[in-house]
């Protein structure tokens, strides 16, 4: 089998800020208040996203007999990445305007500016347009053999195998930086563009203009040259895995011994940074791992109604690439004022998690229906999380992000699961439900902190979904209902507590219609977020936490084309 894709996106992440000055706050009521502007910045940001994967897959089946199999798979695939970015950014000390604001709901309004916006000079503050690319080549080769493990087979069975991949990663980023400080104010323009539900109107950075008219800054050739070089990565990996597990089955038990040796090695290429200065040298991670990962899983069957089902696992997490060998990679323009900076970790370890499972189900009458009720826990030795500090720098507020390990973490939770594809008054109507009840613990400790956190990284307390389907057969099509609810959950990790990021609970409805049309093509609608429900970001959502952010995403709608021939 050969596969071919390819996604291409374009986006605009235009924005303009009005930043005050904590310490000339005056007029202040619970409601309300007045606020000194420390500067006004303008950011113009445009990106070319292109994403091509391709591969080739094949294999085969050797049934030497009824009781025994030889299979052999192998595959080749190309992951590419393009990314054409232009962004700039334009700033104004407009220490001669003020703001008020007061609340609407729980996020504060500005109300009013004082002061002429249009009168002030601006200047550049950052201006670079980056050429990022990137490629990943895995192969991967599987061979397995097994003798009566096939379902129904009765007695002793077993299936053993070797897996070896191959992965090979380089980042490439080419970048042009312009020489800052110089007077933009003649490009500035009124887009009649207000910010939200203020009725404040702020100049913009003709985008355009500043481009194309010929008149760019000169480029600053040793930030270029800083740059060019600092994104750039490379990074191999290897894996040998050799597995086998033994099988014993009864008429009501199926018993499932299972060991997996996995091996990993990998070497890595980096830029080189000492106390945050790029030095001439390159640093080269390397390093790996090997692991022992033995299971253990029971299915009994009391009845044909009622099915207990038990395991016991020791798996791992791999970091990504990117995790351990990236040096250093700007994203400027989102979230915070100045840019999102992301290092990787060299010395990053595998998380290794001990997992239990327990499960009870029954099957109802005429099998379209079944109940079941699920526990488990998973204890987590050196769990992977990205660590966020935000740092005032030359009056811009960075954001840095490095992933690192925790000490330990665990999380434990059921689970009731409910389906019935056909009820009893109307056959053509089925449902399934589930919710789960989770909590966790994430310990960590860095050179400056030591937390206990009560909860693992998107962790809610609570999670639930309901979908209902209703199918036409006299169009071969169906009409569907879906619901989500998640609880609060942890979206970001900070250096305190303060610094946390919460996501507040939600529930979201989609909706989805399909039928066939001559035959051999089937016609799907989507709604996607059919209430408009706003995602809404807390800091210290466990402290009383503020609101700081809330999502205006709206409704998606998609149309498909389904070629799915019946003959």
């Amino acid at each position: 089998m050969g596969y071919w894709y390819n996604r291409h996106e374009d986006s605009t992440m235009n924005s303009t800020d009005i930043i005050g000055l904590n310490t000339a706050i005056t007029d202040r009521t619970p409601e309300s208040g007045r606020v000194g502007v420390n500067y006004v910045q303008s950011v113009g940001r445009y990106n070319q996203w292109s994403r091509t994967a391709s591969g080739l897959i094949t294999g085969f089946d050797w049934d030497r007999d009824e009781k025994s199999t030889l299979s052999v798979r192998a595959g080749v695939s190309r992951e590419t990445y393009d990314d054409d970015e232009y962004w700039a950014r334009v700033r104004t000390s407009a220490h001669n305007l003020s703001y008020t604001y007061s609340y609407a709901g729980d996020l504060p309004r500005m109300t009013s500016l004082i002061g002429d916006q249009f009168a002030s000079t601006y200047l550049l503050n950052g201006a670079n347009i980056n050429f990022n690319e990137a490629f990943e080549d895995v192969f991967e080769v599987r061979a397995d053999y097994a003798y009566n493990v096939d379902p129904g087979a009765l007695g002793f069975g077993f299936k053993a195998g070797v897996k070896a991949t191959s992965l090979r990663l380089k980042k490439d980023m080419n970048t042009v930086r312009f020489v800052t400080g110089g007077d933009v104010t003649d490009l500035m323009y009124n887009p009649n563009y207000q910010h939200h539900l203020s009725g404040v109107v702020m100049p913009w950075l003709n985008y355009d203009r500043f481009w194309n008219d010929g008149n760019l800054p000169p480029i600053h050739a040793a930030d270029t040259a800083r740059y060019n070089i600092l994104s750039d990565y490379k990074y191999d990996e290897d894996i040998l895995a050799g597995y086998l597990s033994l099988h014993y089955r009864t008429e009501q038990t199926h018993v499932i011994a299972g060991l997996r040796y996995d091996d990993v090695s990998f070497d890595g290429r980096a830029p080189l940074t000492v106390d945050g200065v790029l030095t001439d040298e390159w640093s080269r991670p390397s390093g790996g791992y090997s692991n022992w990962l033995p299971s253990l899983n029971i299915v009994h069957d009391f009845s044909d109604r009622w099915k207990f089902r038990a395991s016991a696992s020791k798996t791992i997490g791999r970091p990504t690439p990117g995790n351990i060998v990236q040096a250093e990679t700007q994203n400027c323009g989102e979230d915070v004022t100045g840019c999102t900076i992301t290092r990787g970790n060299p010395d990053l370890k595998p998380r290794r998690a001990t997992n239990f499972d327990l499960a009870l189900e029954h099957y109802f009458p005429g099998g379209d229906a079944m109940i079941a009720l699920t526990a488990f826990r998973k204890e987590i030795k050196d769990d992977i999380f990205t660590l966020t500090t935000d740092v005032e720098e030359n009056g811009v507020v960075n954001r840095y992000r490095q992933p690192l390990n925790a000490e330990a973490s665990e999380v434990e939770g059921i689970e009731l699961a409910l389906v019935n594809r056909a009820f009893w008054f109307h056959e053509n109507l089925g449902a399934s439900f589930n919710v789960t009840a989770l909590s966790g613990k994430m310990n960590y400790a860095t050179d400056t902190t030591a937390r206990e956190i009560g909860r693992v990284l998107a962790q809610p307390d609570w999670m639930a979904n309901l979908t209902v389907t209703y199918r036409i057969p006299r169009i071969d099509g169906a009409v569907r209902v879906s619901a989500n609810y998640q609880d609060d959950y942890l979206s970001g990790i900070g250096a305190n507590e303060w610094a946390d990021t919460y996501m507040h609970s939600r529930t979201t409805v989609d909706l989805s219609f399909w039928h066939r049309v001559k035959e051999d093509f089937v016609f799907k609608y989507e709604v996607d977020n059919v209430f408009n429900v706003k995602p809404e970001l807390f800091h210290g959502r466990n402290q009383d936490g503020s609101l700081s952010q809330r999502d205006h995403y709206g409704q998606g709608f998609y149309f498909h084309i389904i070629y799915s021939p019946q003959g």
